[in-house]
């Protein structure tokens, strides 16, 4: 008889291993700025940093202390996390429907197969380590549910993951949502354990809110402006476009079966365990798709809601196998397929480079370092976040320190606004790399006693170069 343990750990591991090669051997992509950024956040641990909680910095450096500060070994935590999320989905299902051991195969293996996973094996983020955590706080809250002391490791599960993103906030009213609906557990919402977790859940994430106090809550005001909480309301067309990512997000017929599924509700409720993840897939799903109709939404935004609605799907898809394993199939050949979407990308007449912003960087720190050996006393200076970042990481010695960032309107929107600003260098010069145009150079210009246009920088990527002299300070009219 077939072990379903073993097919999912079979599985898990197979998929593992094509993709450290994939990522080893058929990705030789230069990191994306974000990914720059975040390695080099790792080269200074701390409990936060500007737009993120810092366990993705965390990761990386640990990462990175084993073996080296290659792109493979910054991008190898993200891989093995999402493994690790499959993992414990597997357990989470399986504590939820103990009489169903084949649903928690389907369940780990359908979360391992994903496109996003793929995509988010071979690009460090946030993501997986959020994914990671709050599997875990669900499969500890399950186990709450027949012995409370798991509130506990509920609430420190819920904490890591708050330290991965800020939306695993959500984990809370998801879980109170739970228990609501699940009458024969209500009694939780008295218990001690349960908000003792809470408070455990506070206790690790207390460091990253400190550290936002000291900061002037830069997280929580990044947070807001990256949601466009401020701007106009009303765009249907992003919501229209953030509900067809999503099938790509998970595949074309695991999302069939997600929609299968919610359309059915009244006859998935009355599965105590597909109840369970009911409350963990629809209310962050219609949150941020309310959103995205109201302001806009990225499409990894919807990720939470995949632990539980991955699930859900393939427990759902279990009625009809034929669909189960055809989801699984789609979703095998886009994974192989994946480290060859450059080519096929041109056989299908695609125009664009599916990796184009991950090509290309080297070629323009070494432009920027011959300039800069041309032109020698000067700091490099940069008014991009990403520019900064990658030439951090691809300039040599690395990191590359003669680094200083521009601040256009003196308010600070990056993590290098805070720590490498340009007013530390009072009476230096500098060799400008920007993208901006002239009529925007304007308003730099003023700022330093003399300037001069050099020829724009010829590399894979068009910048203009300027040569600023003696930088005069802020308070220059």
């Amino acid at each position: 008889m077939r072990n379903p343990l073993f097919l999912a750990a079979g599985g898990i591991l197979l998929l593992t291993v094509w993709r450290v090669l994939s990522l080893a051997y058929f990705f030789p992509f230069d990191l994306y700025g974000d990914e720059a950024q975040y390695w080099e956040w790792s080269l200074n641990p701390s409990f936060g940093y500007y737009s993120k909680p810092p366990m993705v910095a965390w990761a990386i450096a640990a990462s990175t202390s084993l073996c080296g500060d290659s792109e493979f070994c910054i991008r190898l935590p993200a891989l093995l996390a999402q493994a690790l999320t499959a993992c414990v989905i597997y357990a989470l299902v399986r504590a939820l429907a103990p009489q169903r051991p084949f649903a928690a195969t389907a369940s780990a293996l359908a979360y391992a197969t994903l496109p996003a996973v793929t995509l988010s094996s071979h690009i460090v983020s946030t993501d997986p380590f959020l994914m990671l955590f709050w599997a875990c706080s669900m499969l500890c809250m399950v186990h709450a549910l027949a012995h409370p002391r798991w509130w506990l490791a509920a609430g420190i599960a819920a904490g890591l993951a708050m330290l991965s993103k800020y939306n695993a906030v959500m984990l809370g009213p998801c879980a109170l949502l739970a228990l609501w609906f699940l009458p024969r557990h209500r009694h939780h919402l008295r218990s001690p354990w349960l908000w003792g977790g809470v408070a455990l859940a506070a206790l690790v994430f207390l460091p990253n809110l400190l550290w936002n106090a000291q900061h002037a809550w830069v997280s929580a005001r990044h947070t807001g402006d990256n949601a466009s909480l401020y701007k106009s309301w009303g765009n249907p067309a992003a919501g229209f476009e953030f509900l067809g990512a999503q099938a790509l997000v998970i595949g074309p017929v695991l999302f069939g079966g997600l929609v299968w599924a919610l359309a059915r509700w009244r006859e998935a409720v009355r599965d105590e365990s597909l109840r369970f993840l009911l409350c963990f897939t629809v209310p962050w799903l219609s949150m941020v798709l309310t959103l995205a109709f109201l302001t806009r939404a990225h499409a990894n935004w919807g990720a939470p809601a995949y632990v539980a609605g991955t699930a859900l799907a393939a427990v759902w898809l279990m009625r009809r196998p034929a669909w189960l394993y055809a989801a699984l199939a789609l979703n095998v050949a886009v994974m192989l397929a994946f480290p060859g979407a450059q080519p096929l990308a041109k056989v299908i007449g695609v125009t664009r480079d599916p990796f184009e912003r991950l090509a290309g960087w080297r070629e323009v720190a070494d432009a920027v370092a011959k300039l800069q050996a041309a032109h020698p006393g000067t700091i490099v200076l940069v008014d991009s976040r990403m520019l900064f970042a990658e030439l951090s990481y691809y300039m040599t010695p690395r990191p590359y320190r003669n680094l200083a960032k521009w601040d256009a309107d003196n308010q600070p929107s990056d993590q290098y606004d805070m720590v490498a600003g340009i007013e530390r260098h009072q009476g230096k010069n500098f060799l400008m790399v920007t993208e901006s145009s002239s009529e925007d150079m304007a308003a730099v210009l003023p700022h330093f006693g003399a300037s001069k246009q050099l020829e724009d920088l010829s590399a894979s990527r068009r910048y203009h170069v300027y040569l600023l002299q003696d930088y005069l300070g802020r308070d220059v009219p």
